[in-house]
């Protein structure tokens, strides 16, 4: 073999690796889009987690029944809250803004969130008889983590992913992401043991979520089947404004 060869050869694998070693210490970036702090009138309530404070949008206290509500990776969680508020009659709403979204403290991370949303179920189990979840996009894979760790009544998957971690992998493939990735949310392994009532909700136009990966978290479900509605001429971001994602989601938690 050549001497140029060689390294050219040697230029590509340090590069390669070079870019590996740069996707792991941005994945993060690559996943969380924090939005700052919007103006609303909502109250708030503060939980304090791991010395990070964080906060927690909340409607129609003193229900006997709760609604936790995790948002996308871009999402203020502002903008939902009143559809949602209209939509989970009679129940109460609380809508976490993850570490370093909004006025929570802290930067975003797997492990942080599923951490903020266990204590959130823990302080709200106390006051109310059920508590429900809906998760949107990458809000899924932090409801069905906290469904699997906790006694959920209804679970709602908005735009579901089976694993973030197949999604990057399909879109960079000369990797292997499960050595490199840390972010992971591995939903595809823990919907199999699920008991609860589940309802899927999906966009026929979703150009964020391939359908391919949603299917694959679907046919992982074993325990209960879930209930599957595909929202005709929607997309990943426009589904909540369909009146047939209105009607299936009042409808399911009622």
């Amino acid at each position: 073999m050549k001497k140029a060869t060689k390294i050219r050869i040697g230029v590509y694998v340090g590069l390669y690796f070079l870019l590996g070693l740069v996707l792991f210490l941005c994945q993060r970036s690559f996943v969380y889009y924090p939005v700052k702090e919007v103006t609303h009138h909502y109250p708030r309530e503060i939980l304090k987690n791991e010395g990070e404070q964080i906060s927690v949008l909340k409607m129609n206290e003193g229900q006997s029944e709760a609604v936790i509500y995790f948002g996308g990776n871009g999402e203020s969680v502002v903008y939902a809250a009143s559809d949602l508020e209209q939509l989970c009659v009679a129940k109460s709403l609380y809508l976490m803004e993850y570490r370093g979204y909004g006025t929570s403290t802290g930067s975003p991370s797997q492990k942080a969130i599923f951490s903020d949303a266990l204590k959130l179920y823990d302080s709200l189990k106390v006051k109310y008889d059920k508590i429900h979840l809906i998760g949107r996009s990458l809000g899924t894979g932090v409801a069905i983590y906290l469904a699997s760790q906790r006694d959920v009544d209804k679970l709602v998957l908005i735009t579901p992913y089976d694993s973030i971690q197949s999604l990057a992998q399909k879109r960079i493939p000369i990797y292997p992401m499960s050595l490199i990735l840390t972010e992971k949310y591995p939903s595809i392994d823990r919907v199999g043991d699920l008991k609860n009532q589940t309802l899927i909700l999906l966009a026929e136009d979703d150009e964020i979520i391939p359908m391919s990966h949603s299917q694959k978290l679907i046919t992982a479900f074993t325990n209960t089947l879930p209930q599957v509605e595909m929202i005709k001429n929607a997309g990943h971001n426009d589904l909540s404004d369909r009146q047939d994602y209105r009607e299936e989601l009042k409808s399911f938690l009622k």
